[in-house]
Order: C-alpha cells, then sequence, then structure tokens
C-alpha cells in the first residue's frame, strides 16, 4: 500500500501546477486520499489494539503459570507438613507408651520390693522385745 501512495505522491508532483484537473478527478482523488488516511489510521489503531491484546494474553498466561506453581508449590509445602505432623504424632504415641510402660515397671518393681520386703521380714526370726 506504502508504493501505492509513492507512485500517487509522484503522479501530483510530476503534474505542472499549470494543469488542470478535472474536478471529478480531483474530488475522486481527495476522497481517495481522506479515506485511504482514515483506513491507514484505522489500520495502525488496530495494529496497536493487536499489539495490547497479546501483551494482556501473555501477561495473563504468566500470571496463570505463576499462579498454578504458587499453587503446586503451596500443596507440597502442606503435604510435606501434614506428614510431618503425622510423623511427629506418632512419635508423641510412642514415647507416650514407652513412659506408660516405664511407669508399670515402676509400680511393678516397687510392689516386688513389698513382697520381698515381707518374705525377708517372714524368714527372719522373730526377735522377743526386751523388758
Amino acid at each position: 500500500m506504502s508504493e501505492e501512495l509513492k507512485q500517487l505522491d509522484k503522479k501530483t508532483e510530476v503534474a505542472a501546477p499549470e494543469t488542470i484537473i478535472p474536478i471529478g478527478e480531483a474530488t475522486a482523488e481527495s476522497v481517495f486520499y481522506r479515506e485511504f488516511a482514515n483506513l491507514r489510521k484505522g489500520l495502525e489503531e488496530q495494529k496497536k489494539l493487536s499489539w495490547q491484546i497479546v501483551f494482556g494474553v501473555g501477561i495473563a498466561f504468566v500470571i496463570a503459570i505463576g499462579l498454578a506453581v504458587l499453587e503446586i508449590t503451596l500443596f507440597h509445602t502442606r503435604v510435606d507438613k501434614d506428614a510431618l505432623d503425622l510423623q511427629s504424632q506418632y512419635f508423641q504415641e510412642i514415647k507416650d507408651v514407652r513412659e506408660k510402660g516405664f511407669e508399670s515397671e515402676l509400680r511393678l518393681q516397687k510392689e516386688m520390693d513389698a513382697f520381698k520386703a515381707r518374705f525377708d521380714n517372714l524368714d527372719k526370726p522373730a526377735t522377743k522385745p526386751s523388758k
């Protein structure tokens, strides 16, 4: 289109100022230039708008990818935290069972010591109280 415009510009430059252009041709030519300029202006605006759309879609795509990565990261972090919490809970239960076992063992040891003390007292000869 720019070549056509250059050719039309050359035609108008070649024509001598004394050359008479018929009214119909002059009107058609001025209408053509005006419409061509309007079309060109509209095309440039459309081109700007299309680039804005391309950039907007690109930015939206990058944001969507970022959100997906963020969601995946948060999900895996939450899964890891849940696994650690569950593991911690199991270790706490094991610790509680060991403590209960230790307490039971201490209680049984005390009871055994008490029985031993009774049997030891039975094995010893009774002493008469002194007067």
